[in-house]
């Protein structure tokens, strides 16, 4: 067997057999999202998180508005966040429809694919690979669900996996973060 297939192998191996963890909410009640209900993640969201009553991080550390959820994380520049809002439209029960507005005018738009699991929406994993396996190596994983709370606010649960590798010598932190956005 050449060794270009061992390496395909061995890297297909490592990105199918990758664990997560996203948790269900402990202590707040979630309404189980099912394909009948689903859309009652319709709606207007701001896009500034709510702060949970003791946060384990510091707020600049904590802070990811809606749409840098889904977006993956990419930076954005804001200057005043209260004017900025998300709207969610669920267009089946595979894909939703996010837009970005500042005040009426869309500013961007993007449509998140995933299924309904668990009773959260839960989106395609984002996997990046690069470098040779052995020698150097990088590999990040996101993935993200979302769901709606009693009170109707949106929860979102964030997994970010990443494995780095030098010369067998590896390390893989994972890392599970909880977000909540209050609907308008």
């Amino acid at each position: 067997m050449k060794i270009s297939k061992v390496i395909i192998i061995i890297i297909c191996i490592f990105c199918f057999s990758s664990c997560k963890m996203l948790p269900i909410q402990n202590g707040k009640k979630v309404n189980i999202l099912n394909k009948n209900n689903l859309n009652s993640l319709n709606g207007e969201y701001k896009n500034v998180q709510i702060l949970p009553d003791q946060a384990l991080y510091s707020y600049e550390d904590y802070q990811r508005t809606l749409w840098q959820q889904f977006n993956y994380l990419q930076n954005e520049q804001l200057k005043n966040t209260e004017y900025y809002k998300v709207i969610l439209t669920v267009i089946n029960e595979k894909r939703i429809k996010v837009g970005y507005y500042l005040k009426e005018k869309l500013i961007d738009e993007r449509i998140i694919k995933g299924k309904i699991n668990n009773g959260y929406f839960l989106s395609r994993r984002k996997i990046k690979a690069k470098g040779i396996p052995f020698i150097y190596f990088k590999y990040s994983e996101t993935q993200f669900q979302i769901g709606i709370n009693e009170n109707g606010d949106l929860i979102v649960d964030r997994f970010l996996g990443q494995c780095g590798m030098i010369f067998i010598l590896h390390a893989c932190p994972v890392e599970n973060f909880h977000y909540f956005y209050k609907r308008f």
